[in-house]
């Protein structure tokens, strides 16, 4: 589905990301780890058209798409959320997911997706509810449900889980396996949250300065000794 080959971003003399290569296969749940400033914000940035690589490719689904802009690349099926929620404040949680299903979809489909998504993600009840007056869990909720309006093909997820408690980020995980189940999408998932990352994911690569240092299953990266240096700390359970 994805393949990304040698990928290098510079930003002068700052080498964000170094010859970073990796797969993800259609259907799967891949993480992406490591600690602040190792280069997982700026793999996202690029893969989703927001930079350019300094060098390397990026190809979806065979196609390269590492010079397409981020439209481009949302049209080719590569969406992709926020760590911050973005949401207009006039705006309730389903004129949002509509405005977000227009963008492919005309207005009677867009209508009959959105209640749908709203469904998926658990908002029915409080669809018509302005965005300021949602919770945080309801507010990364409504950016996965904008996510999915869009009917991508691939996801990349940026901290979605994050500022949550354990239930409640449980159930935002939920809804990535439902998603994945009832629509066949594809992820590629960046957080902190171990413990989370081990019941969700297929795979895990871990970076460590803009390189890549391990991938493998959540419990061979749990084990792994660069992973743990790097960035896991000294125990790490995944009871």
């Amino acid at each position: 589905m994805l393949v990304v080959e040698h990928l290098t971003k510079r930003y002068g003399g700052l080498v964000a990301v170094n010859d970073f290569s990796f797969e993800v296969k259609e259907g799967e749940i891949v993480g992406l780890i490591g600690p602040n400033g190792s280069g997982k914000t700026v793999t996202f940035e690029v893969i989703s058209g927001f930079d350019r690589p300094s060098s390397g490719t990026i190809s979806l689904k065979g196609e390269r798409i590492d010079c397409l802009l981020p439209y481009q690349v949302l049209g080719k099926g590569l969406a992709r959320s926020f760590q911050v929620v973005q949401t207009f404040e006039r705006m309730t949680a389903y004129e949002t997911i509509l405005l977000a299903a227009l963008h492919r979809l005309p207005m009677k489909e867009a209508r009959k997706r959105t209640e749908e998504i709203l469904d998926l993600i658990g908002l029915t009840a409080r669809s018509h509810r302005p965005a300021p007056k949602l919770t945080l869990p309801d507010h990364k909720a409504l950016e996965l449900g904008k996510v999915l309006a869009t009917s991508p093909q691939m996801v990349l997820l940026d901290e979605v889980m994050a500022g949550l408690t354990e239930p409640e980020a449980r159930v935002v995980m939920e809804n990535i396996r439902d998603m994945r189940r009832r629509q066949g999408l594809t992820f590629l998932v960046v957080e902190h949250h171990m413990d989370l990352l081990n019941d969700l994911c297929d795979r895990i690569i871990a970076l460590s300065f803009g390189k890549k240092i391990f991938e493998g299953t959540p419990k061979e990266v749990a084990t792994n000794k660069a992973v743990i240096e790097a960035y896991l700390g000294a125990e790490v359970s995944f009871d």
